[in-house]
């Protein structure tokens, strides 16, 4: 059975965004744990960025780290983006995302054993995510709406070549398996994992293989929906840090309803002038 409820970990310290649904926690209590974290940002040393990549791990793993890249380039995730893995130092790393789910204590089962082996199985998977439940309805004749609750589905649309004709599909994916570093203007972010991130630091573990990627726009990084930080937060000189979200000083923890996910797509017939001059593909006859 789906739950119905979820717990939600939040960084408190950077303003709240004003779409969130944050269950029983008022604005006056919202208020009060946002000027107790702002009190302990106040008090820390100015942000210094410092590169999260660790030279000697990552020449230790390099073997092991190219067989992982084979099949990471194979899965066309990064196709068009400029990356590499690399081991990093999650203590280094800044965060765009203002909130995570919370699942059971937060921690990983097998801290007592973190081998490299373990680490990498977590952090780049071979197998591909498994698949999400998607849930098609229509809300009108030419419209429709895809939802999902998983957090990591994505729907593109992808473009085929059948029998010399472009044709349009709808591709339902579970999102990348694998955890993502970024580097931007001179920053370094955590891009994608967030969860499996937290739960490392949260059992000690701050070393951890990522895919990195350099990103040249805020696009490339990831982080330009309105649920995230915006730029001015991330390249302020309290930025908020991935470390941040295992500090009960700079969270606020509630219990919110289940937040499904969803896509409206429609479709619009319209005519104009053809622009395409004659015998160029897809003129007519």
């Amino acid at each position: 059975m789906t739950p119905l409820f979820e717990t939600i970990r939040e960084l408190a310290a950077w303003g709240f965004d004003s779409e969130a649904d944050r269950g029983d926690t008022t604005p006056a209590a919202l208020e009060e744990i946002g000027r107790r974290a702002q009190a302990v940002i106040a008090a820390r040393t100015c942000w210094h960025t410092e590169s999260p990549i660790l030279a000697e791990e990552t020449s230790h793993l390099a073997d092991a780290l190219s067989l992982r890249g084979e099949s990471i380039a194979a899965s066309g995730e990064f196709r068009g983006l400029d990356w590499e893995l690399a081991v990093v130092d999650l203590r280094r790393l800044l965060a765009f995302q203002r909130r995570i789910e919370v699942c059971g204590n937060g921690t990983l089962p097998w801290n007592s054993d973190a081998s490299w082996e373990r680490r990498l199985d977590l952090a780049l998977p071979h197998a591909a995510a498994p698949s999400p439940q998607f849930s098609v309805r229509r809300s009108s004749p030419h419209a429709m709406q895809i939802e999902t609750l998983s957090p990591n589905a994505t729907v593109r649309l992808h473009c085929a070549d059948e029998a010399g004709q472009q044709m349009p599909h709808f591709v339902f994916g579970a999102g990348s398996p694998y955890m993502e570093a970024a580097a931007y203007r001179g920053r370094w972010f955590l891009r994608d994992g967030y969860h499996r991130s937290v739960a490392l630091l949260r059992s000690g573990i701050s070393q951890v293989p990522v895919v990195m990627v350099h990103a040249r726009l805020l696009a490339e990084l990831g982080a330009g929906k309105s649920w995230f930080f915006p730029e001015e937060t991330l390249f302020s000189e309290q930025p908020p840090r991935l470390a941040d979200f295992i500090e009960e000083s700079l969270t606020c923890c509630y219990t919110r309803r289940v937040q499904q996910r969803g896509w409206r797509i429609s479709l619009e017939e319209y005519r104009e002038p053809v622009t395409m001059t004659p015998g160029s593909k897809g003129a007519r006859a």
